[in-house]
């Protein structure tokens, strides 16, 4: 249990966070996480816990809830991550070529869309999933990343929602589907896509 001292430290941390996010609230939107609306109190302001925003009061997360967002992400993450990545140096020892080669492949075929990568504390991966046996790119999920970012998903929402069971796939994992039926595969992420633009 926090003490009054401590409570009053993460209450000044908030507020410091809210301040912040003042400037980060459009970011944010981009990304859909706009913060809660909150109705302006009886005086017609809102709290000190509250944010002007395109005219609209809104009610800024508090720390606690970030920090839980934060652990959630960073769990999901790693939950990713241990169902198997590359770095660029196990792709240049399996390719028998240099690091700077693996980093030009990698960047030309995140541009072209037919693959994500992702940075983990410095280090470029590349989602195993994404690659065949011969850990070359598997060309079946090219349209799929394609209309993914065109949602703006992140790369890591991107491999998310390939590995991960899926609602447009009836629960199924998309890496699952995509060898058997790439157009359905597609088609969910269209929808996705869609649902996300719309």
């Amino acid at each position: 249990m926090a003490t009054p001292s401590q409570r009053d430290d993460l209450a000044q941390a908030g507020r410091q966070v809210a301040e912040r996010l003042v400037d980060l609230t459009p970011w944010l939107q981009g990304w859909g996480l706009v913060p809660v609306r909150r109705d302006a109190d009886a005086t017609g302001k809102g709290g000190i816990d509250d944010v002007l925003v395109d005219d609209r009061h809104y009610r800024c997360p508090s720390t606690e809830t970030l920090i839980l967002n934060a652990q959630r992400v960073r769990l999901a993450r790693q939950e990713l991550l241990d169902m198997g990545s590359l770095s660029t140096k196990d792709l240049a020892a399996a390719r028998d070529c240099s690091l700077n080669t693996v980093h030009k492949q990698i960047q030309r075929a995140c541009k072209r869309d037919e693959l994500i990568a992702v940075t983990v504390s410095g280090e470029v991966r590349v989602p195993a999933v994404l690659l065949d046996d011969a850990l070359d790119v598997r060309p079946a999920w090219q349209p799929v990343i394609s209309v993914l970012k065109e949602a703006r998903l992140s790369d890591w929402a991107i491999w998310g929602w390939i590995a991960r069971p899926n609602a447009g796939l009836s629960g199924q994992v998309a890496a699952d589907v995509i060898d058997a039926d790439p157009e359905r595969v597609y088609a969910a992420a269209h929808r996705r896509m869609v649902q996300a633009t719309s």
